[in-house]
C-alpha cells in the first residue's frame, strides 16, 4: 500500500508539471495590426494557433501609432500597416527585418441614411450644406493620409478644414455617421461591409488616382524574440486559406503578386 501510495503522489507531481512544461514551450507571436484589418486577423489567429501550436497576442489600433509605439520599445514580432509610410518610419530606425505586401483597400464616401442628396464628383459637396465631414486623423491612421489627399487632390480641402472631424480611425468615422453626428466620411470599403451597411448611404465615387495606393504590409520586426514563427505566420497570409477570409472581407489581392516581396 505504501508503494502504491508512492508512486500516486509521483504521478499527481509529474502530471501537471508535465502540462505546464508542454504549454510553456508553446511558441507565441505578438502581432500589432491595424484596426482595419481586425476581423480578418482574428479569423485567420485562430486557425495558425490550432494547425501551429502558436499563440498570437495581437494590439489593434491606428497603424502610424502602432508604428511609434515598436519605435519606442514595444514588444513585436510582426507589424501589420495598412500602408507603407508608418513601415518607412521604422525602417528609418533600423527595426525592419522584412517587407511583405499582402492586400489592398480602397476609399469610399458615406453619408446617412436620409442624406437626400445626389453626387456623381465629390467636389459637388462643395455646394451642399455640410456642417461635418469625418475622416482618421493622419497622425494616427494612413486612412487619414489617403483621405486628406483626396480632398487635396480635388481641392477641397481648404474648404472644409474648419469642418473636418477627425476620428482615431475608419472606423470609429464610419461610426460618427452612423450616429448622425457627422454629415459625410471618407472610409475604408472593407469596414462598410463588415461592420454592415445599415444606416448609411454609400456613394462610391472616388477615384483611385486621387490618394497614394493603399496597400497592407506585413513588417517583420528586427530582434524578434520569435523570428521563426513570425516568419511562418507572414508566409501564413499568402496561402489560400488567409486568401479566401482576405476577399471575403472585401479586400483586394490583384496587386499581391506584383508587390509580394521587397
Amino acid at each position: 500500500m505504501l508503494i502504491i501510495l508512492s508512486i500516486f503522489i509521483i504521478l499527481i507531481i509529474i502530471f501537471p508539471y508535465s502540462d505546464f512544461n508542454r504549454q510553456s514551450t508553446a511558441s507565441k507571436v505578438v502581432v500589432f495590426s491595424a484596426i482595419s484589418l481586425q476581423d480578418v486577423i482574428e479569423e485567420i489567429k485562430s486557425s495558425f494557433e490550432l494547425e501551429k501550436n502558436v499563440e498570437i497576442s495581437v494590439s489593434y489600433s491606428g497603424s502610424q501609432k502602432l508604428a511609434r509605439q515598436i519605435a519606442s520599445g514595444a514588444d513585436a514580432d510582426i507589424f501589420l500597416s495598412a500602408g507603407i509610410l508608418p513601415r518607412d518610419f521604422l525602417n528609418d530606425s533600423n527595426l525592419v527585418s522584412s517587407t511583405s505586401f499582402f492586400a489592398s483597400n480602397r476609399l469610399v464616401l458615406v453619408a446617412s441614411e436620409d442624406f437626400s442628396y445626389e453626387i456623381k464628383n465629390i467636389q459637388e459637396i462643395m455646394g451642399l450644406p455640410i456642417e461635418r465631414i469625418s475622416i482618421a486623423n493622419p497622425e494616427l491612421a494612413p486612412v487619414g493620409v489617403y483621405a486628406k489627399d483626396v480632398l487635396e487632390y480635388y481641392n477641397i480641402w481648404e474648404f472644409f478644414r474648419e469642418k473636418i472631424i477627425f476620428a482615431n480611425n475608419t472606423r470609429d468615422a464610419l461610426r460618427y455617421v452612423k450616429s448622425g453626428n457627422v454629415d459625410l466620411a471618407i472610409v475604408y470599403a472593407t469596414d462598410v461591409k463588415i461592420i454592415s451597411n445599415d444606416k448609411i448611404k454609400v456613394i462610391d465615387i472616388i477615384d483611385v488616382n486621387s490618394h497614394r495606393p493603399i496597400v497592407y504590409t506585413a513588417v517583420g520586426i528586427s530582434g524578434s524574440k520569435n523570428p521563426a514563427a513570425a516568419s511562418e505566420l507572414i508566409s501564413f497570409l499568402f496561402g489560400d486559406y488567409s486568401k479566401d477570409i482576405l476577399q471575403r472581407n472585401g479586400f483586394d489581392l490583384k496587386n499581391q503578386k506584383d508587390l509580394s516581396k521587397e
